[in-house]
């Protein structure tokens, strides 16, 4: 597998290639706030353990850029994708 054909050259830095990992999440803990003026209705604790699998790198899929991608902010979107318009341009 040529990982060099899968680099986008917008982002030469960013991974290329993902594997499934080799941690299970093997018990999961809720608790409920008792405090009234908390940002969180649930605070979860996963605990995780190590089983080594063999899984092989795979190519990561395109990457997606959408309005979501910028919160909503349509502007900043429409800018964006300009910029990548004038950037393909060239």
């Amino acid at each position: 597998m040529n990982k060099e054909e899968h680099i986008d050259p917008e982002y030469p830095g960013a991974s290329t290639h993902c594997k499934t990992g080799d941690w299970e999440v093997a018990r999961i803990e809720e608790y409920t706030p008792e405090i009234p003026l908390s940002d969180f209705d649930s605070i979860f604790i996963c605990y995780c353990r190590y089983v080594l699998i063999n899984a092989s790198l795979r190519p990561l899929p395109p990457r997606i850029i959408s309005l979501d991608s910028f919160g909503g902010d349509e502007k900043a979107y429409r800018e964006y994708m300009e910029s990548r318009t004038a950037t393909v341009a060239k």
